[in-house]
């Protein structure tokens, strides 16, 4: 019977064994597990990090594409602004030119005038100085 014993006490003892390692590979497990997950956890935090970032950097080329069209809107109101005051100036050299041509024909007109003026004026002093012999002549006659 001492064998036997033996042989359950070295069965009891290797039983143990056994569930001493099954107990260290259960530790083992969970602390894979836990770093697994841990892992997993980290991983999400890094892919919201991401997604954050993609999320930005879109708003960004938004704001960018954005500011581009406000930019060729204005570079395309600069550009009509700069043919409405072309055109204008182009009105105004034209209505220059036409005002010059008037004081022109305004200087060659008063100029007529002045020498018609003369003419007359010519013809008055003439008109009183004959007037005058014929007043000196009439009270000679008489």
């Amino acid at each position: 019977m001492t064998e036997e014993v033996a042989v359950t006490e070295q069965k009891k003892k290797d039983a143990e064994a056994q569930a001493d390692q099954a107990e260290d590979v259960l530790e083992e497990a969970e602390d894979a597990e836990t770093a697994a997950e841990d892992a997993a956890e980290d991983a999400a935090d890094e892919v919201a990090d991401a997604e954050a970032e993609v999320a930005a950097a879109e708003d960004e080329a938004e704001e960018a594409s954005n500011e581009v069209a406000d930019a060729e809107a204005a570079e395309a109101e600069a550009a009509d602004e700069a043919k409405e005051l072309e055109q204008a100036a182009d009105e105004a050299e034209s209505e220059a030119a036409d005002v010059e041509e008037a004081a022109e024909d305004a200087a060659d007109e008063a100029e007529e005038v002045q020498e018609e003026a003369a003419e007359e004026q010519e013809a008055a002093e003439e008109a009183t100085n004959e007037a005058a012999v014929a007043d000196s002549e009439a009270t000679i006659v008489a």
